[in-house]
């Protein structure tokens, strides 16, 4: 397996377990969600990485716990293979990065269909999720720890990745179609 890239951050105990923070691009306008949930954090020995968004700006979210970072944007490549769980919104790239890394997640859906994607992932065993009337500081910080202390979700969340790996590329998958299709032309 390839060394992962670095992360442009560091923290004060980097042998923690490092939790990713996102609410995607659509659904990281309320800032007050992102301190919710680094506040119910801040006493637990993780560290927390958040990305708020490129159209917000990580100093609004006033003073960090320490062992908080917070940025506009990192790309997930970057972040997710140094990740032991994530805290997200359930929306699709976020999700299928989550699931390819093997990650299990706390699901914090927010709107159109990060529902559907909360319920699935949860459904598969690989997340847990808080609707927006069960996000509570006391929720939030319940539900990680669970995730990050159940077996059941890690391995249920390597499996699935294990079962991405397994399925073929786009160019495999536009060969095969390419090569069993009727010709349009005759």
């Amino acid at each position: 397996m390839a060394v992962p890239p670095a992360l442009p951050t560091s923290f004060t105990d980097p042998e923690h377990p490092l939790i990713y923070l996102t609410l995607g691009t659509f659904s990281n306008n309320d800032l007050r969600l992102f301190r919710l949930v680094l506040e119910a954090l801040e006493r637990e020995p993780i560290n927390v990485l958040a990305t708020v968004g490129r159209d917000n700006d990580p100093s609004a979210l006033g003073p960090l716990p320490d062992n908080a970072r917070a940025e506009r944007y990192i790309d997930q490549a970057q972040v997710l293979p140094h990740c032991s769980a994530v805290v997200h919104h359930a929306g699709a790239g976020t999700m299928f990065g989550v699931l390819a890394h093997g990650l299990p997640s706390l699901a914090l859906p927010q709107s159109a269909d990060n529902f559907m994607n909360a319920n699935l992932l949860a459904e598969a065993g690989a997340a847990r999720i808080l609707m927006p009337g069960e996000v509570t500081s006391a929720s939030v910080r319940s539900g990680l720890l669970k995730v990050l202390g159940t077996a059941t979700h890690r391995q249920r969340a390597r499996q699935l990745a294990d079962e991405i790996r397994s399925m073929p590329s786009s160019s495999e998958v536009a060969e095969i179609l390419a090569n069993s299709s009727p010709s349009i032309d005759g």
